[in-house]
């Protein structure tokens, strides 16, 4: 997954937790400069996969 390989989740078994998962991919908006929404969005998941 590419939060872990980014160190936004520790290890792949962190997307299970809900919270956990939303918690990262806000961080990676964050980062990123996207608004942290904490969802997948079109927007977040278009950065991650490019």
């Amino acid at each position: 997954m590419k939060l872990v390989a980014l160190g936004f989740l520790g290890r792949a078994d962190d997307a299970d937790d809900p919270a956990v998962l939303s918690d990262a991919v806000r961080a990676y908006q964050s980062a990123s400069g996207i608004a942290p929404t904490g969802t997948l969005d079109r927007d977040t998941i278009g950065r991650l996969v490019s």
